[in-house]
C-alpha cells in the first residue's frame, strides 16, 4: 500500500512539472480555499462558539420590542421610558443596562428635540437576571 501511494505521488509531481501553469493555479486554489476556511472558522469561533465576555453569560437576557403588522412582525428598540419602566417593575433583574445602535438618540426637552450621535458601548442590550 505505501509503495502505491509513493508511486501515485511521483506520477502527480511529474504531471505538475509538465504543466507549471496548472500547478500554480492548483496551489493558488488550495491556498485561497484554506485561507477562506480559516477566516470563516475564526469568525464563527469568535461569534458563536466562545462564551460572551461577561460574568455568567448564560444569565444574559436581551429585551426588544415587537408588534404585529399585516405584513408580518416587526421589531424595534424600547424607548428609555419603557426601559426604565421594565427596570423598576421587574425585581428579578439584577442589573439592567440599555444599549443603542450607532444610529443615535433623539433627546426631547422643553426647547424641542435634538438628534444626538450615539456610540454602542456593549454588544447586547444586556440584562442580568438574579
Amino acid at each position: 500500500m505505501p509503495t502505491e501511494l509513493w508511486r501515485d505521488v511521483r506520477h502527480a509531481v511529474r504531471l505538475l512539472r509538465r504543466a507549471p501553469g496548472f500547478a500554480a493555479v492548483a496551489v493558488a486554489t488550495l491556498a485561497l480555499g484554506i485561507g477562506a476556511n480559516t477566516a470563516i472558522f475564526s469568525v464563527v469561533n469568535g461569534l458563536l462558539l466562545r462564551p460572551l465576555p461577561y460574568p455568567e453569560p448564560d444569565r444574559l437576557l436581551y429585551l426588544d420590542g415587537a408588534f404585529s403588522t399585516p405584513r408580518g412582525d416587526s421589531a424595534f428598540q424600547l424607548s428609555y421610558p419603557e426601559f426604565a419602566d421594565i427596570a423598576s417593575q421587574v425585581p428579578s433583574l439584577a442589573i439592567v443596562a440599555p444599549w443603542t445602535t450607532a444610529w443615535g438618540l433623539t433627546l426631547e426637552g422643553a426647547d424641542g428635540t435634538a438628534r444626538l450621535p450615539a456610540e454602542p458601548r456593549h454588544p447586547w442590550w444586556a440584562v442580568w437576571r438574579k
